[in-house]
C-alpha cells in the first residue's frame, strides 16, 4: 500500500512540474503575440493612412466628380508575413469587371512610413520623393 501512496505522489509531483513548465511557455507565447499586435495596424489605420495622402483624395476627388458620387477609390490590404513589416496596400477602383489599379503603397507597421510605387514605372521611392517627381 505504501508503494502505491509514494507512486501517487510522485505522479502527482511530475504531473505538477509538467504543468508549471508549460504554463511559463505559454505565458510567453501570449507576450510575444501581444507584442506584434501592438505594432500591427488595424483596417481602419491603414486606410486613414492611406486616405489622409494629397494624392489618394485627387483620386478619390477625380472619380467621385465624374460619376457623380457613386464611384470612389477603394483598398485592398496585405498584412506583413513572415519577417516582413510592411503592409502592400492597393488603391484603385472597384469595376464592374476588375479592380482598376491606381496606386501601390507601403506602410511600415513599426514606424508608419510610408513607400509608394509608381505603378507605370515600377519604381518604389518615398512619399517625398513620388510627390515631387508627380509635381514636376
Amino acid at each position: 500500500m505504501k508503494n502505491y501512496k509514494l507512486l501517487i505522489v510522485l505522479f502527482a509531483f511530475l504531473l505538477f512540474n509538467g504543468c508549471s513548465s508549460s504554463t511559463t511557455e505559454t505565458t510567453n507565447e501570449n507576450s510575444d503575440n501581444q507584442t506584434e499586435k501592438s505594432s500591427a495596424l488595424t483596417e481602419d489605420e491603414i486606410n486613414e493612412l492611406v486616405f489622409s495622402l494629397n494624392f489618394i483624395k485627387a483620386l478619390d476627388n477625380y472619380y467621385r466628380e465624374m460619376s457623380n458620387g457613386e464611384v470612389g477609390l477603394s483598398t485592398i490590404i496585405n498584412a506583413p508575413t513572415g519577417n516582413e513589416t510592411e503592409y502592400t496596400v492597393e488603391v484603385g477602383v472597384d469595376g464592374e469587371e476588375r479592380f482598376e489599379l491606381e496606386a501601390i503603397i507601403y506602410i511600415n507597421a513599426k514606424t508608419k512610413a510610408i513607400d509608394v510605387e509608381d505603378i507605370i514605372l515600377g519604381e518604389r521611392m518615398s512619399l517625398e520623393e513620388y510627390e515631387a517627381a508627380s509635381a514636376e
